[in-house]
């Protein structure tokens, strides 16, 4: 059973990384904050840990990044930016749980008492108010503590609004290329509420998949981009490199492959192409068919 348990959180904490890498909030070197691409995504994280300390009047605010092994700040108010081991982080300790957390006297709290950010060994918080912001396609990458050095009033809460107002900031970010840059493409291809899409009546022809006796066309509702590291289809995102990303990017701009172009898809494309046709997003079609 504990090693089970143990294998699952390897395997999610595997899976963040690789979501964190994707979106380039993993440093080069260790110990390094990643370097934003635009100075608009700087700009917009700034504005948010403002917003923030000045919501909760308090002093500090920050917003952190959870690597595997490090927590990596890459906006800071009030306070210079740093790195520091998961191992102190106090937002590694409740990040991951999705819901807001508010500490009046951090020294008092059994998860915090201890921390290093508390016991004035890096610093001596008291007050602790964070709330996670995940991306589009549900990766948490950290979140926005704002804290201060004495205790919050009796009642103390986190500002509802303070919610709101870093979900706007996070989708003005993603509007550039920041780390969650790749959640544009997932809105941009989002389907249209009112759209349903169907699986079709006819099941997938592997063997005519594999053997190039069908091709495929893309449904007429259904929207496909790309950029040099992704494919978008209906709101989800792919990694794509290779000579697979070269036929994905075909499929996007023709909207359909014939079956002659299909026989250069990979095993693990093919496979992913009967997903899509299983979710009605494309059709396979007769040999011959135009595109």
């Amino acid at each position: 059973m504990n090693g089970a348990v143990t294998y699952s959180h390897e395997a999610a904490e595997s899976a963040r990384t690789t979501g964190l890498r994707e979106y380039g909030l993993v440093p080069a070197e260790a110990g390094e904050a990643p370097s934003l691409p635009d100075a608009e995504a700087a700009k917009a994280l700034d504005n948010l840990v403002q917003l923030a300390a000045r919501l909760c009047a308090v002093p500090y605010s920050v917003v952190n990044v959870i690597t595997e092994g490090q927590q990596i700040q890459i906006a800071a108010f009030g306070v210079d930016a740093k790195v520091c081991s998961r191992e102190d982080s106090m937002c590694a300790q409740v990040f991951l749980r999705r819901t807001t957390t508010v500490v009046r006297d951090a020294s008092q709290d059994p998860r915090f008492a201890g921390n290093p950010f508390v016991t004035g060994e890096i610093a001596k918080v008291r007050f602790y108010a964070s709330v996670p912001l995940p991306t589009a396609s549900g990766l948490v990458p950290g979140s926005p503590p704002v804290f201060s050095a004495g205790r919050a009033a009796a009642g103390a809460a986190w500002p509802g609004a303070l919610s709101d107002d870093a979900e706007q900031a996070i989708r003005g970010a993603r509007k550039v290329p920041l780390a969650v840059g790749g959640a544009l493409g997932e809105d941009m291809t989002a389907p249209n509420p009112t759209v349903w899409l169907e699986a079709p009546r006819q099941g997938w022809d592997a063997d005519g998949a594999i053997t190039a006796q069908a091709g495929i066309q893309l449904d007429s509702r259904t929207r496909m981009m790309y950029d040099k590291a992704h494919v978008f289809i209906n709101g989800e995102s792919y990694r794509a490199k290779g000579a697979d990303a070269s036929l994905m990017h075909r499929l996007a701009d023709q909207r359909g492959l014939s079956a002659r172009e299909l026989r250069r898809a990979s095993a693990s494309a093919i496979t992913l192409l009967a997903d899509w046709h299983g979710a009605g997003w494309l059709q396979q079609t007769l040999p011959g068919a135009n595109h």
